[in-house]
């Protein structure tokens, strides 16, 4: 996703040192992995600038997703108040026809589609029962919530992993490799996980459970059961909503009801795959329940039919509204590993901020919601660091204390709502 907000913004940025790499676009390929990540609020401009690169720059566009978005399909509505998604004019063509015996090799997990509800001690005492297993739940809060309980239920902490973006980019790396260590030696794990784990994270594991979501997700954690096809019997991925879990907003919410209309009206719960028309219909769905897929009115500053007659574009107003990663978040920094280091070296001005560090320093960068900001400045374990005594810049730093070696970000409230990604 980091890859694809680079890439997007970069091309809607209207400062010049960001759009110096148009030209090593133009008559190229351009892959995209995992694009049902694409944010709804942003789709309209989205494909609209990916048919410019077509029509204008010569560039052809490879779509990868094992839920591929009908991006080609018509998603207006009479019941929508504005109908604003941009269908791209020309089909989607597949690399490969769809061959149900030649897919019949990635048929690997038995997907129990019948939503079952748990509370958070519930849940624990049913993962418990395997020995090895993966559970995506939707919120930072969620992630943690269950981490305790299962320490509570007397599992050990060396055998019960938590991912999520309180962690730092190296404390996830040195997780997620620990996962996969363990299981190649035949470790008992436990992982529980938010849904950073559905992209790009090569995991294999026998059974996985799925907190209720959009069915692409879910089809996107089934993707690590049984990865790799070699177990004696199908993986199993089991859909679950927690009584106590944190409430969903936003992309989620629409999708678990998205999802949720289709098996109501779909009935057959188990199923050895999730058939392509199932994931078009739940687009569908989907689709029909987003307000807009331009939030902030961008297709309006560079696409108005009477203002390009003009040759009147506003580059800047577009640039600035096009922001993939909301700002709301506060950015700070953790003293883990090798970055508690390199915030020393900063603090005694040993060390500078230049090109090299910051890219050093990223890997210990975590995004933070303002009221978890609130919180940790109460309890004062924030600070800051000049890092250019001659401009005055700042990084905020987390004080050691705040940053727990197997949750990573806390506060003295760990029930406090997170923003429901990662």
């Amino acid at each position: 996703m980091t890859t694809n907000v680079q890439f997007f913004e970069s091309l809607f940025s209207h400062k010049v040192s960001r759009s110096r790499k148009v030209h090593s676009i133009a008559n190229s390929v351009v892959v995209f992995d995992e694009v049902q990540m694409f944010p709804t609020e942003f789709l309209h401009p989205m494909l609209r600038l990916l048919e410019d690169l077509r029509w204008i720059y010569g560039t052809q566009l490879l779509f990868c997703s094992a839920t591929l978005p009908p991006f080609d399909k018509d998603h207006s509505s009479s019941f929508k108040r504005v109908n604003d998604f941009h269908q791209l004019s020309e089909d989607i063509q597949p690399i490969v026809p769809e061959d149900p015996e030649l897919f019949k090799v990635f048929d690997r997990v038995i997907y129990h589609l019948e939503e079952k509800t748990y509370s958070t001690e519930e849940l624990a005492q049913e993962l418990a029962q395997h020995t090895s297993a993966l559970c995506v739940v939707n919120s930072r809060r969620d992630a943690s919530q269950l981490y305790r309980a299962l320490l509570e239920m007397g599992k050990e902490p060396q055998d019960v992993i938590h991912l999520s973006r309180n962690m730092c980019s190296a404390h996830l790396k040195e997780r997620i490799a620990e996962v996969r260590q363990r299981l190649m030696a035949g470790i008992p794990t436990l992982a529980i996980s938010t849904q950073l784990i559905e992209a790009g994270v090569d995991i294999d594991l026998p059974i996985v459970y799925r907190a209720m979501s959009g069915l692409d997700s879910i089809v996107q954690a089934g993707g690590r059961c049984n990865r790799e096809g070699k177990r004696p019997t199908p993986g199993e991925v089991y859909v679950f909503s927690l009584s106590d879990g944190g409430k969903a907003f936003g992309a989620i919410a629409h999708g678990q009801n998205a999802t949720r209309f289709l098996l109501d009206n779909d009935k057959e719960h188990t199923r050895p795959y999730i058939p392509l028309e199932l994931i078009d219909a739940y687009y569908n769905r989907y689709y029909a329940s987003i307000e807009s897929f331009d939030t902030k009115n961008i297709a309006e500053s560079l696409y108005d039919e009477e203002e390009t007659k003009h040759w009147r574009f506003d580059f800047q107003q577009a640039s600035e509204n096009f922001q993939l990663i909301d700002n709301v978040d506060r950015d700070l920094f953790v003293p883990y590993g090798w970055g508690k280091e390199l915030l020393e070296g900063l603090e005694k001005h040993t060390l500078y901020l230049n090109h090299r560090t910051l890219r050093e320093l990223q890997q210990y960068h975590v995004s933070i919601s303002r009221w978890r900001y609130e919180e940790l400045e109460e309890a004062r374990l924030l600070s800051e660091i000049i890092v250019d005594r001659e401009t005055g810049k700042s990084i905020l730093v987390l004080a050691p204390q705040g940053y727990d070696e197997a949750l990573g970000v806390c506060t003295t409230n760990p029930l406090l709502d997170e923003p429901l990604f990662g």
